[in-house]
């Protein structure tokens, strides 16, 4: 079992964190997000790509047989994320299931809430502040429309991007729950 952490930022918390420069809404020009259309033959090479490190296409969420449907939904978002024009990672921004609306909004119906579901970078394409850069840029444009982003994340890559989710973007951790480890075993990997 591993620990999966679920946060949120609302719109408030983000027009104050803008105010008080935790985060911003202008980045370096050569940083940028390219729309995709969201289908298998899109997203399935981007995902492959991160998980050559991260394995977050062995996650049941992507083998359920749940994704296409996710894909097809007309809140379904799917950006490459660039780099003087290269791509350096992507992020696939969905509706979160009612469950989770349940959950942390305790109705679906009065509050306006976008998942972002996975924002990785390639390996070798981490750092320069690029992760924070993408997070904003998805703040920025989410927030005209939305109340709530939420985002969730197992506690597999580092111990340290929970600190970043909650001090350097402000994010509130809503709950942590136990979930199967995902990642193969050392002997699958030899």
């Amino acid at each position: 079992m591993i620990e999966k952490y679920h946060y949120a930022k609302d719109a408030k918390t983000y027009a104050k964190d803008l105010t008080s420069g935790r985060l911003c809404n202008a980045w370096p020009s050569n940083f940028g997000m390219r729309e995709l259309q969201p289908s298998m033959e899109t997203f399935s090479p981007l995902i492959d790509r991160v998980s050559e490190r991260w394995h977050w296409n062995r996650q049941s969420r992507y083998n359920d047989g749940t994704l296409e449907t996710k894909l097809a939904h007309p809140e379904t978002r799917l950006f490459e994320l660039c780099d003087n024009g290269e791509a350096v990672g992507y992020t696939l921004i969905t509706s979160p299931n009612q469950s989770l609306k349940q959950r942390f909004w305790k109705t679906a119906n009065d509050v306006r809430v976008i998942e972002i579901e996975n924002l990785g970078l390639f390996p070798g394409c981490e750092g320069g502040g690029r992760g924070k850069a993408y997070f904003e840029m998805c703040f920025d444009m989410l927030f005209k429309e939305y109340d709530f982003v939420y985002w969730s994340q197992n506690n597999v890559h580092s111990p340290s991007l929970s600190k970043f989710y909650r001090e350097k973007l402000g994010m509130m951790l809503l709950a942590t729950d136990n979930v199967p480890d995902f990642r193969p075993m050392r002997r699958e990997l030899a």
